[in-house]
């Protein structure tokens, strides 16, 4: 129950659930349709337990590390659009990684901007500027995307403004 290995009925019980792909004793494997469905109904603002036990899942038994570590690894690859993937590999996940530290980079800049501005939001191009500067590091060169997504802006917008200069 919950304390990180499974007894044979426990095993016997999770592998009627549909939504099980494969259990043994230390682990579950989910279907792709599971982890879709728990990441929508995340999104409109469930409970990951409530989400499992509607599903047919005894919470008890898979315990709440276990849950808890399921969403945030679904979450996560749903962000990095990779949810259901068999290649969400562990360059993936540094590619996420990296991709946060840059948005949280451009945030933490424009955030610095517009104290310096009296709270005035950047104009486009300070925004486009300092998006440039982040993908000038070799690190951070194929964050385009996200950081464009970060503010709210479409890369075509992006690149015309770049392009003016």
């Amino acid at each position: 129950m919950g304390r990180g290995y499974f007894t044979e009925e426990e095993i016997a019980q999770l592998k009627m659930n549909p939504y099980v792909s494969d259990v043994d004793e230390k682990r579950v494997i989910y279907t792709n349709e599971f982890k879709n469905i728990f990441v929508d109904e995340y999104n409109r603002g469930k409970k990951p337990s409530k989400i499992f036990k509607d599903h047919g899942f005894d919470v008890k038994v898979l315990g709440s590390k276990r849950i808890e570590r399921a969403s945030a690894r679904w979450r996560e690859s749903y962000k990095a659009g990779v949810l259901g993937s068999r290649n969400y590999t562990m360059k993936t996940r540094t590619e996420t990684i990296k991709a946060l530290r840059a948005e949280n980079s451009l945030l933490k800049s424009l955030c610095e901007k517009m104290v310096e501005q009296g709270n005035k939001p950047p104009e486009i191009r300070e925004v486009c500027t300092t998006i440039r500067q982040i993908t000038d590091n070799e690190e951070y060169s194929q964050c385009l995307p996200q950081l464009c997504s970060a503010v709210g802006i479409t890369e075509k917008a992006y690149m015309r403004e770049i392009a003016k200069r």
